[in-house]
């Protein structure tokens, strides 16, 4: 089942993001946190969803409303041993009914640099690749 995410899954969210190195973009950014994800499933702007079976979540998506017509993704997390069996797929297609229901013309993510593969089921799915960026940061606590 594909669903709105709780405050109640925000434990499990957190533990499948630890599977992962996809999410860790900086030094300081190597995974997401509980704090991070309850803001977001409180934030009206953001689209929160998670794949569960039965009690066990098997992945998530976090995105949030940068302008009523434009959609960013920050995490999409499938655990491992669901990769290729379609569940991102169901995810994603969750994910932008979800988008085109709030009247969104575009949704736009990053994939991390050295993942030749998510790039690639990104495009499968009809994402372009955008122009390359790198991405700037200025912390404002000192790290």
């Amino acid at each position: 089942m594909i669903r709105e995410a709780t405050v109640e899954d925000v434990p499990r969210m957190v533990d499948c993001s630890r599977l992962t190195d996809r999410l860790e973009m900086s030094r300081f950014t190597r995974d997401i946190d509980e704090d991070e994800l309850r803001f977001w499933i409180s934030d009206p702007r953001a689209i929160v969803i998670v794949a569960v079976h039965e009690l066990e979540l098997l992945g998530y998506a976090v995105g949030f409303c940068v302008s009523p017509t434009w959609f960013f993704f920050d995490a999409f997390v499938v655990v491992p041993d669901m990769r290729k069996r379609g569940l991102g797929r169901k995810m994603y297609a969750h994910l932008r009914r979800k988008c085109q229901s709030r009247g969104i013309e575009l949704i736009q993510g990053l994939v991390k640099d050295g993942h030749p593969e998510t790039l690639n089921y990104w495009k499968k799915l009809g994402f372009e690749e955008g122009h390359k960026c790198i991405w700037v940061e200025d912390w404002l606590d000192e790290r």
